[in-house]
């Protein structure tokens, strides 16, 4: 609400004070700025008497939210900053290191032992076997033709 004082004086009517008007701005999208509509005069009393208008306009209007989440903003950020590295580590490996075929990936010997890493993270908080016998499973780069003597989960059945 928008408060004017001071205007003309009544004259005979509200003990002769000075004219007053209430301006309330409602909102309403999409119209920037409407003209006044008078809504009502209070003069018939004694004391503050004044004049009430109405406007709409889109400026009262409370800002809409985003639509999007602190989550998403920073699943965005983060698909970003992975499209980067893996775009940004293929150029580099291939332009300046000269490298050719999987070797253009981007720290490629770091993925390649991420899934033993993974199974040796597994392996030491989920199993019941004694934690200093090695682990007996074979990674992406040992030797796969060989046999395997023993069963790995023989003890943890019961019979």
């Amino acid at each position: 609400m928008l408060i004017y004082k001071g205007g003309d004086s009544y004259g005979s009517h509200c003990s002769g004070e000075k004219r007053r008007a209430v301006i309330m701005i409602s909102c309403k999208r999409g119209v920037t700025a409407s003209s006044f509509t008078v809504i009502s005069e209070e003069r018939e009393k004694e004391q503050e008497c004044f004049y009430l208008f109405e406007m709409d306009s889109s400026v009262a209007c409370p800002a809409e939210d985003s639509h999007l989440s602190v989550g998403s903003i920073l699943l965005i950020t983060l698909a970003s900053l992975i499209a980067v590295y893996i775009i940004g580590g293929f150029l580099y490996q291939r332009l300046v290191v000269g490298a050719k075929g999987m070797e253009q990936f981007p720290h490629f010997a770091f993925w390649q032992d991420l899934g033993n890493l993974v199974a040796d993270g597994c392996d030491f908080v989920c199993r019941s076997k004694p934690r200093n016998v090695p682990a007996a499973y074979r990674g992406v780069g040992d030797d796969q033709l060989g046999e395997e003597s023993e069963e790995r989960d023989d003890h943890l059945l019961p019979m």
